[in-house]
C-alpha cells in the first residue's frame, strides 16, 4: 500500500469510528424533547470531535514520522493538531435548528457531515503543521479517480502549498478549507515514491488544464474569475470528469453565467431532448457536429438567445411560439421557444439549420 493509500485508510477508519459513536448517541437520545435533545447534542458533538479528532491526529502524526523516516532518513517527533472546538460548537448550533423548524433527520445529517469533516481536519492539520515546521511544501491530494470542482481547483496547484497563507492565496482565501464529504488529504512532497509523484504530477497537469480552460471562459464572458465562478464553469465544461458536474450548464440557467434575463432557465428534460435529438448521433435530421462538446452546444444556445440576428413566429402556430436565429461561423442556428402558462419565455429545442429552414 502506497503512502497516500495508508493515509487515506487511516482517515476513513477514524471517520468510521466517529460516525458509529454518533449513531449510538442518536439512537439513545433522539426520542427526547427538542430542548433536551439539543442540550445533549451540544455536549456530545464536541466530545466526539475531540475524541476521534485526537485519534486521527495521532494516526496522522505516526504516518508523518514513518514516511519522513522512510523517505529522508530523518527522525523527528511529529506535533499534534487539535480539533477546532469553537467551530464544532457553531456547527452543532446550526444543525439543531432543524429540531424546531424542519426535519429532525436533517439535524442528524448535518451533525454527521460536520463531525466527520472536523475529525478528518485534525489529521490534515497535523500533516500540514509538521510540513510547515520542517520546511516541506505539500499538496491537496484527492482520493479516487475523480473529485469535485472545488477540490480540483485547489489540488491543481500541486505541491505549491507551504503555509496557511500560501494555501489561501485564491481570491476568496479558502484554499485551506475542506468541505463536508471531502476525501482530500494533505500530503508533503517527500512522501511520494517516484511512480506516485509522476502519476500525481500528470494528474495535476490535467487538473490545472481544466482550471485554466474554465477561468479563460469566465473571463471571455466578461465576468470576474472568482473561485466560485471558475468552479461552476468547471462543472459546466467537464461534467463527466468530476463528481459534481452540471446536469444543465449554468450558462443556460444563471444570470451570473450570462443566461439572458428574459428567458427561463433551461430545465433538464429540455437539455436532454436537445442533446438526444440534435446532438452528435442524434435521431433528428439536423445535428450538431460530432466534434462539438455539450458545453459548446450550450454556448451556441446562449449566444442565440442573448443576441439573435432575428426572430420569426412559427408559420402555423399561435403567437406563443417564436424562433430565434443566429449565424455563427457561417452556420445558422435556431432556438425554438414558447410562452409557458405564466407568459415566460421557455426554450423548446435548438439545432443547426440544415434541412427545413429552421421551422419548428
Amino acid at each position: 500500500m502506497g503512502a497516500i493509500d495508508r493515509l487515506n485508510a487511516a482517515q476513513r477508519a477514524a471517520a468510521g469510528l466517529a460516525k458509529a459513536d454518533l449513531q449510538k448517541v442518536w439512537r439513545l437520545y433522539s426520542h427526547l424533547p427538542a430542548d433536551k435533545l439539543r442540550d445533549t447534542l451540544f455536549t456530545a458533538l464536541p466530545a466526539l470531535a475531540q475524541k476521534h479528532g485526537d485519534i486521527m491526529s495521532a494516526a496522522a502524526a505516526d504516518w508523518y514520522e514513518e514516511t519522513l523516516r522512510e523517505s529522508t532518513g530523518q527522525s523527528r517527533r511529529a506535533l499534534l493538531s487539535g480539533v477546532n472546538l469553537e467551530a464544532v460548537e457553531n456547527a452543532a448550533r446550526w444543525a439543531v435548528d432543524d429540531l424546531y423548524h424542519g426535519d429532525p433527520v436533517d439535524t442528524w445529517r448535518k451533525l454527521e457531515k460536520s463531525l466527520l469533516r472536523h475529525v478528518k481536519n485534525a489529521g490534515r492539520n497535523t500533516v500540514r503543521l509538521n510540513a510547515e515546521r520542517d520546511g516541506f511544501s505539500y499538496a491537496r491530494v484527492p482520493s479516487g479517480k475523480t473529485t469535485c470542482a472545488f477540490c480540483l481547483m485547489m489540488a491543481s496547484r500541486g505541491f505549491s502549498y507551504s503555509s496557511r497563507g500560501a494555501a489561501g492565496e485564491t481570491s476568496s482565501g479558502f484554499g485551506d478549507r475542506f468541505h463536508d464529504d471531502c476525501d482530500c488529504s494533505v500530503v508533503p512532497n517527500y512522501a511520494l515514491s517516484r511512480r506516485e509523484r509522476a502519476e500525481f504530477d500528470q494528474r495535476v497537469e490535467d487538473m490545472y488544464g481544466m482550471y485554466e480552460a474554465a477561468r479563460k471562459e469566465v473571463r471571455a464572458d466578461g465576468f470576474d474569475a472568482t473561485d466560485s465562478a471558475v468552479a461552476q464553469r468547471i462543472r459546466d465544461m467537464f461534467p463527466g470528469d468530476i463528481k459534481d458536474g452540471s446536469e444543465v450548464p449554468s450558462i443556460l440557467r444563471s444570470l451570473d453565467s450570462g443566461w439572458p434575463e428574459g428567458a427561463k432557465p433551461v430545465p433538464g428534460r429540455t437539455w436532454r431532448h436537445i442533446l438526444k435529438r440534435h446532438g452528435p448521433n442524434g435521431s433528428a435530421p439536423d445535428l450538431f457536429p460530432d466534434e462539438m462538446s455539450e458545453y459548446e452546444i450550450a454556448k451556441i444556445v446562449r449566444s442565440v438567445m442573448s443576441d439573435p440576428d432575428y426572430a420569426a413566429p412559427h408559420p402555423e402556430r399561435s403567437g406563443t411560439t417564436l424562433n430565434y436565429f443566429k449565424t455563427i461561423n457561417s452556420q445558422k442556428y435556431v432556438v425554438g421557444t414558447y410562452l409557458d402558462g405564466e407568459g415566460r419565455l421557455s426554450i423548446a429545442t435548438s439545432f443547426p439549420v440544415r434541412t427545413n429552414g429552421g421551422i419548428l
